[in-house]
C-alpha cells in the first residue's frame, strides 16, 4: 500500500479527535487526582464518571475489532466483571457488591470504546499520550513552586472539606503537600512531590509512566523538546521518594534491557544499566530495613528510602500484616467476599483490604476471579514481549504500562483509567507498528 493511500485511509476530522482526546485525559484524572474528591465537587464528579464513558459512546462507532490482543483482553475483563458479581451472593452480601460493581461498571465501557479508537485512529492515541505527559510536566513545575512558596512562608496551607491532606496556593493550586518529612539535625523539611493526588506514590507512578510515554512520541515526531520533558517528568518520579515509585522504574529498566542488543561496546552499557536497575530495585525493596540497621544517621538516605519513625520496627508500613490477614480470608472464603468499597468510614467497605492489586481482587473476587485478571494482564504483557524487541515504540509503551503495572502492584487496582489506558496503548501501538508506521502517517498527514 502506498502512502497517499495509506494517509487516506487514516485521515481523520481533528476536532473530534482533540474532543475524544481530551474527554479522555479528563475521565483519567476524575480518578487520579484526589482533589476530585471535594465535598462541594462529589456530585459533579460522580455524575461525570458516568457521563463521560455515554459521551464517548455516542462519539466513537461500536465496530468489531482487528486487534486479536485487544478481543481478548475485553473478553476476559468481560468475564471478569460477571463472575464479580458472583461472590457477593455467596457471601450473602449483594447489595454491597452490586453497589461496588456499578462504580466499575463504566471503566470496562470507557476502555473498551478508547481502545476501539486507538485502534481505528493512531494520531488519538498519539493526542493522549500528549496530553498526559503535558500533566506531568505541570505537576512537575508545580512542585518546583509550591516548595519554597512553603519555605518562605508565601502560600498558606488550608484544608478542602473531603480530601486528605492540605492544599497551598490560591484554590488550592500549587497542590497537596501533606507528605513532608522532618530529621532532628535538619533545619529545612524534606517535601515529597504529590501534586494533586492523595498520596506521593500515585504521582510517582503516573510520572514515571509519563516519562516512557514522551519517548514514544519523540520516537514518532523527533522533537527534542518531548525527549526534555520526558526527563523533567522522570525527575519528578524520584522527588516524590516513594520505595514503590523506584520499583516502577527500575523495573521496565530491567524489561528493556531483556531486549536491548548485546554486541560490542553495547553490552557494558547494558550491564551498567542493569546494575543500577537492580539495585534500585534492592533500596525499594529493602530499603527502609537496611538504613534503619546501617545507615540511620544519614539524613539523606533516610529520606530517600522513606525511613521514618516507626518504619525502623516495620519497615512495610504493616503491608506484610495486611497481606496475611487477606490471605486468611481467602482460606476461608474461597470464592471471595464480594467487591467491597476499600477503606473505612463508608458503608460496606472492607477496612483490612490489601493496598496491592492481585491480593485486593483475590480477597474480593477469590481465586477464579484473580485468574481472569491475570488472564486478561495477559494479553498486554504478550504483546509487550513478543514486539518491544522489534519497535522501539512499543518498547516506550510497553514500558510505560510496566511502570504502572508494578506500583499498582504495591498500591492500587489495576482498574484506574490511566492504567487501563496504557493497556490499551500497548496493543493499539502494536497494532500500528506493525501495520502501518507511525512516523510514515505522521511526515504524510
Amino acid at each position: 500500500m502506498d502512502r497517499e493511500k495509506l494517509t487516506n485511509k487514516h485521515r481523520v476530522h481533528r476536532g473530534p479527535v482533540y474532543l475524544i482526546s481530551f474527554l479522555i485525559i479528563v475521565y483519567i484524572m476524575l480518578y487520579e487526582w484526589g482533589v476530585f474528591e471535594a465535598d462541594i465537587l462529589h456530585q459533579a464528579v460522580s455524575a461525570a464518571k458516568i457521563i463521560i464513558p455515554l459521551l464517548l459512546l455516542v462519539l466513537i462507532p461500536v465496530r468489531k475489532s482487528d486487534s486479536k490482543a485487544f478481543r481478548l483482553f475485553i473478553l476476559f475483563y468481560l468475564c471478569f466483571m460477571i463472575w464479580a458479581l458472583a461472590p457477593g451472593i455467596f457471601a450473602a452480601e449483594f447489595q454491597d457488591t452490586l453497589l461496588t460493581w456499578l462504580k466499575y461498571s463504566p471503566r470496562f465501557l470507557f476502555v473498551f470504546l478508547v481502545g476501539l479508537y486507538f485502534l481505528r485512529q493512531s494520531e488519538a492515541s498519539i493526542n493522549v499520550m500528549k496530553l498526559l505527559v503535558v500533566v506531568g510536566v505541570l505537576t512537575v513545575i508545580q512542585f518546583f513552586l509550591l516548595v519554597p512558596a512553603v519555605l518562605f512562608d508565601v502560600a498558606a496551607g488550608f484544608y478542602i472539606a473531603g480530601v486528605r491532606g492540605m492544599y497551598f496556593g490560591p484554590y488550592g493550586i500549587l497542590g497537596n503537600q501533606v507528605a513532608v518529612m522532618s530529621f532532628p539535625g535538619l533545619r529545612f523539611p524534606v517535601f515529597r512531590l504529590t501534586g494533586f493526588w492523595l498520596e506521593p506514590t500515585n504521582a510517582s507512578g503516573f510520572l514515571f509512566a509519563a516519562f516512557f510515554l514522551a519517548r514514544v512520541i519523540h520516537g514518532v515526531e523527533k522533537k527534542l523538546y518531548w525527549r526534555i520533558m520526558g526527563y523533567l517528568c522522570l525527575a519528578g518520579g524520584f522527588f516524590a521518594l516513594s520505595n514503590a515509585g523506584y520499583l516502577a522504574i527500575a523495573t521496565p529498566i530491567l524489561f528493556a534491557c531483556l531486549f536491548m542488543k548485546k554486541s560490542g561496546g553495547k553490552i557494558v552499557y547494558v550491564i551498567l544499566l542493569t546494575s543500577l536497575a537492580l539495585g534500585l530495585a534492592y533500596f525499594a525493596i529493602q530499603g527502609r530495613s537496611l538504613v534503619a540497621q546501617q545507615y540511620g544517621g544519614s539524613t539523606a538516605l533516610r529520606a530517600l528510602s522513606g525511613q521514618r519513625e516507626g518504619t525502623e520496627v516495620d519497615p512495610y508500613g504493616g503491608r506484610v500484616q495486611l497481606l496475611q490477614k487477606n490471605l486468611d480470608l481467602v482460606i476461608s472464603n474461597p470464592f471471595g467476599i464480594g467487591m467491597r468499597v476499600s477503606g473505612e468510614g463508608t458503608e460496606g467497605s472492607y477496612e483490612e483490604a490489601s493496598a496491592s492489586a492481585p491480593i485486593l481482587w483475590l480477597a474480593y473476587t477469590g481465586f477464579i476471579g484473580l485468574v481472569l485478571l491475570l488472564l486478561r494482564e495477559y494479553q498486554v504483557m504478550l504483546m509487550a514481549v513478543k514486539y518491544s524487541r522489534e519497535s522501539g515504540l512499543v518498547m516506550g509503551a510497553s514500558q510505560a504500562w510496566i511502570a504502572l503495572f508494578v506500583q499498582h502492584l504495591i498500591g492500587g487496582t489495576w482498574m484506574t483509567p490511566m492504567y487501563l489506558v496504557l493497556c490499551a496503548l500497548v496493543i493499539s501501538t502494536v497494532f500500528h507498528t506493525r501495520r502501518i508506521s507511525y512516523a510514515d502517517h505522521f511526515s504524510a498527514a
